[in-house]
C-alpha cells in the first residue's frame, strides 16, 4: 500500500504547510496544543510538493479518503450550544435512515460542536479531481445541517486536540452518552483528554452508496476552447476562458464567466469545476461563493453590451448582429451587484493615488480603470517630464508610453534620469558597465515606448495584446486618424477612440493636450485645451500644469475637472538637470499664483 501523507498544522491553524505520514498524527498529541490534518490524503508527491511551496496551492498530486467527516459546529449566535447538540443528534438517525450502522458511527465533540465519521461507504476513487468529486456528493446526498468541509485545503481537529476558543478537548463520544447526556455535561467531560474511552478504527464496511456519487469528473473532459476552435455559441465567454487568469481583474472576469456557463445550462459542479481551472489562484472558497450568488440570481446577467464582453465580439458568435444575449436592464438587485464588482476591484494593480506619490495633497485622487485622463500645459512647460515622474513611480503596473513627439533613445534615458535622479553625463557613464543593467531593469522595467504614431485602431490592437494598466498618449494631436484631414474632426475622433479604449479595456489612459493659441497662460481651464470641446465633454479628469519655464523652477499642478474627486493645487520643484519634480511643502487648498 502506498504511503498516505496529510497537511498539518501544530499550535495554531496557521501554522500549517507541513506533511505528515497519516499514521504518525498521534505522536503530536499534548495537553493544551492544537493539532490539525487535511482533509484529504495526499499521494508521496507531497513532501517535495510542501518542502518546495509550502502550501497546498499548485499540488499536483492525487488526493484520496481514509473516513469521511461531517462537521457539526457552533458557528454564530443563532446556532448555540443546544441547537447545534439536536442538530448533531437529528444528523446521525439520518444516517442511520440512509443505512449506515451504529457500529460505523463515530461521534466527537470537537470543543465548539461535532465531528461525526463513519468509513467511505461510496467507495471514492483517488484522483486529482476528488475534492470537487466529494463536494458535490456530499451536497447532492445529505442534509444542510453540517458543513460541507470539503474543500482540498481544508484543515480539521484530529482527536484529542485542544480547542483554545472553548478551552476543552477533542473529545470521542459512545453514542448512548451522545443521546443520554446534554451539552453541559459533553463539555465538562471535554475539560481534560479523556483516557476512559477511545474509539476503535473504522473498518472497511461494504460500500453501499457507489451509485450516488456526482460525476463531476466527467466534466474535465468538456473541450477548451482554442483561438481557431470558437463555436457560434456565446463566443466571447470561449475567448475569455482562453486567456485564462487576469490579475486584478479575476473576480469581475469570473462572475462573467460563471454567468455565461449558467445560461448555457451548466450544472454549479460544472461551473466549479471550470472556475477552479481558469482561476487556481482565486481559491476554492471565493469560486464557491461566487458560483452560489450568481446561480442564485433572478436576472439575466450580462449583455452583449457589457463593458468586458464588448471587447470580446466576434462576428461569428450568432448574437454578434443584434447583439441580443440579454439586455441589461439594471434594476436594484443588478445594480447592487456592479456596485459589488466595483468595490471588489484589486485597485493595487489596476488603478493609482496621486496621494500616494504627493504627500502633501489633503485628499485621494485616484485614477480607475476605465478612465481617461488629459493633462494640459504650455509648450515646454514640462508636461512630458511630469508624466514620466509619475510613470516612475507606479511600478506595480504595466505602461505602455506612446512617445511620439520624442525619439526612444531621449526618452529611455530621461527615464532612468528621473528613476536614478542622475544628471544625463551620469547616465552614459552608468552604461559604460554592462552590470548594471539589473538596476535598469529594475527601475524602468515595467514601461514599454512606442515612439512610432499609431492609427487610432492600431492602439486597440496593440492594448489587447500587451494589456497595460496604463496608456500614455504624448500627445494628443500626434495620433494618426486615417482620411480624417480636419484637426477639430480628428480630435474628436481620438478622444472617442480613447474613451472606447479605456472603457472596454478597463485601462487608465492618460493623455498630453497643448493648449489653444486662445488660451491663457496664467490661468487654465476646461477650455483651454486645444482642438473642439470634446476634450472638456468626454476626460474623466483634466489637469493643468503651468509655470514660467525660463524664469523659475516652480511648477504649479491642479485639478481642473473631475468627475468624482477634489480639487487641488499642488506646487513642485522642477530640477531641469534629472528631469525629476520634487515636492514642496507648500500646499493650496485652492489655486492662486
Amino acid at each position: 500500500m502506498d504511503t498516505k501523507y496529510v497537511e498539518i498544522a501544530v499550535g495554531a491553524v496557521n501554522n500549517r504547510g507541513n506533511v505528515e505520514e497519516l499514521k504518525n498524527l498521534y505522536k503530536y498529541i499534548r495537553p493544551n496544543r492544537e493539532i490539525y490534518r487535511s482533509i484529504f490524503l495526499l499521494d508521496e508527491s507531497a513532501p517535495d510538493h510542501f518542502k518546495n511551496s509550502g502550501t497546498i496551492k499548485d499540488y499536483k498530486g492525487t488526493y484520496s479518503l481514509d473516513k469521511i467527516i461531517f462537521d457539526i459546529d457552533i458557528s454564530n449566535e443563532i446556532m448555540g450550544d443546544s441547537l447545534v447538540y439536536q442538530a448533531t443528534c437529528a444528523f446521525v438517525e439520518e444516517l442511520k435512515e440512509m443505512g449506515v450502522s451504529e457500529e460505523d458511527i463515530r461521534v466527537w465533540f470537537s470543543g465548539r460542536g461535532f465531528h461525526i465519521e463513519i468509513p467511505d461507504l461510496f467507495g471514492f476513487q483517488e484522483s486529482r479531481n476528488l475534492p470537487q468529486i466529494v463536494k458535490a456528493t456530499i451536497a447532492e446526498n445529505f442534509s444542510d445541517i453540517p458543513d460541507n468541509i470539503y474543500d482540498k485545503g481544508r484543515i480539521i481537529k484530529i482527536g484529542y486536540s485542544y480547542n483554545s476558543k472553548s478551552g476543552l478537548y477533542k473529545t470521542p463520544l459512545q453514542l448512548r452518552e451522545l443521546f443520554n447526556m446534554d451539552y453541559l455535561k459533553i463539555a465538562e467531560l471535554a475539560k481534560t483528554i479523556r483516557k476512559d474511552y477511545s474509539h476503535p478504527p473504522l473498518g472497511s464496511p461494504e460500500v453501499i452508496w457507489n451509485s450516488k456519487i456526482v460525476r463531476v469528473a466527467e466534466v474535465k473532459e468538456i473541450k477548451e476552447p482554442k483561438s481557431d476552435d470558437y463555436t457560434a455559441n456565446v463566443t466571447c465567454i470561449q475567448k475569455i476562458y482562453n486567456e485564462k487568469d487576469q490579475v486584478g481583474k479575476r473576480h469581475i472576469i469570473l462572475l462573467r464567466l460563471i454567468n455565461g456557463w449558467k445560461r448555457l445550462g451548466l450544472a454549479k459542479e460544472a461551473s466549479r469545476l471550470l472556475g477552479n481551472s481558469w482561476s487556481p489562484s482565486l481559491g476554492e472558497e471565493e469560486i464557491d461563493r461566487i458560483i452560489e450568488d450568481v446561480y442564485k440570481w433572478n436576472h439575466t446577467g450580462y449583455s452583449c453590451s457589457d463593458v468586458i464582453l464588448h471587447k470580446y465580439c466576434d462576428p461569428l458568435c450568432r448574437f454578434y448582429k443584434n447583439k441580443d444575449w440579454g439586455l441589461e436592464i439594471m434594476n436594484v438587485e443588478v445594480l447592487n451587484k456592479n456596485f459589488i464588482e466595483f468595490m471588489n476591484q484589486d485597485l493595487d494593480t489596476s488603478s493609482f493615488d496621486l496621494q500616494d506619490i504627493y504627500k502633501s495633497l489633503k485628499n485621494p485622487y485616484r485614477f480607475y480603470p476605465g478612465e481617461l485622463a488629459v493633462v494640459i500645459g504650455d509648450t515646454k512647460v514640462g508636461k512630458t517630464a511630469w508624466l514620466q515622474n509619475i510613470c516612475i513611480a507606479l511600478k506595480n503596473m504595466s505602461i505602455l508610453y506612446l512617445s511620439l513627439e520624442m525619439g526612444d533613445s531621449l526618452m529611455y534615458r530621461r527615464f532612468l534620469q528621473i528613476a536614478l535622479d542622475k544628471s544625463k553625463q551620469d547616465i552614459y557613464d552608468l552604461h559604460y558597465n554592462e552590470s548594471n543593467f539589473e538596476l535598469i531593469k529594475n527601475s524602468i522595467g515595467h514601461i514599454n515606448i512606442i515612439t512610432v504614431s499609431p492609427e487610432i485602431g492600431a492602439i486597440k490592437e496593440l492594448v489587447d495584446e500587451l494589456r497595460p494598466n496604463i496608456i500614455v498618449v504624448d500627445t494628443l494631436d500626434t495620433i494618426y486618424v486615417d482620411k480624417v484631414y480636419d484637426p477639430f474632426k480628428k480630435t474628436e475622433k481620438v478622444i472617442l477612440g480613447l474613451r472606447e479604449i479605456a472603457n472596454r479595456s478597463n485601462t487608465i489612459i492618460l493623455a498630453i493636450s497643448h493648449i489653444s493659441k486662445g488660451a491663457s497662460r496664467d490661468y487654465l481651464d476646461v477650455h483651454s485645451a486645444k482642438g473642439n470641446s470634446v476634450i472638456e465633454q468626454k476626460a474623466d479628469k483634466i489637469l493643468g500644469i503651468e509655470g514660467d519655464k525660463d524664469i523659475s523652477d516652480k511648477r504649479f499642478i491642479k485639478s481642473i475637472a473631475s468627475r468624482d474627486e477634489h480639487s487641488f493645487a499642488l506646487t513642485l520643484k522642477f530640477n531641469y538637470n534629472t528631469f525629476s519634480f520634487k515636492e514642496l511643502e507648500r500646499i493650496n487648498s485652492g489655486y492662486s499664483k
